[in-house]
């Protein structure tokens, strides 16, 4: 139902109102703007082969076989010679602790009650990436430069995933 009133249509020479895009899909009770993870559907990203794999437990990135480069996070276009498509190679879903902290403000939506919460940067064991995360299953108190850590699906209610470590098990 429109708002508009019939003056409005005549100064817009008498146009029908455009289409607003679809709803946010996702079942979130956030801002679709700030909601933390994204769209994952292949209607809505053309990295969707990155969340598929991690539905299934496989940690995947781009690859450009013309620079012979990983990227991460995972892109459709290579950042050095701008090739598409790229391919999808698995990596390693280990990784040492290289620095962290605790989260205990500012936490993205969503996230408020888990306050505190440790997030690390971690060196994906036989990549050159350091990625920030956040690291589940352990407290801040407990952690250590150069811990073993080891990837976790995070799923949401919703059916989407995201990526998470944890302290590796012995």
């Amino acid at each position: 139902m429109s708002t508009r009133t019939s003056a409005h249509d005549a100064a817009a020479g008498g146009k029908p109102e455009a289409k607003l895009p679809p709803a946010n899909p996702v079942p979130e009770p956030l801002p679709y703007l700030l909601d933390f993870y994204p769209l994952e559907d292949a209607a809505y990203t053309q990295i969707s082969p990155f969340f598929d794999a991690l539905k299934e437990g496989r940690f995947v990135t781009s690859y450009c076989k013309h620079c012979d480069r990983l990227h991460f996070p995972p892109r459709i276009a290579c950042d050095q010679c701008t090739a598409d498509p790229l391919e999808w190679r698995e990596i390693s879903k280990k990784g040492r602790i290289y620095a962290y902290t605790a989260m205990m403000l500012g936490a993205p939506m969503g996230m408020e009650q888990d306050v505190p919460f440790p997030i690390a940067v971690v060196e994906v064991e036989g990549t050159r990436f350091k990625i920030l995360v956040r690291i589940d299953d352990a407290k801040f108190e407990d952690l250590k430069i150069g811990q073993a850590v080891e990837l976790k699906v995070h799923r949401l209610a919703d059916g989407r995933v995201f990526y998470r470590y944890r302290p590796a098990k012995a």
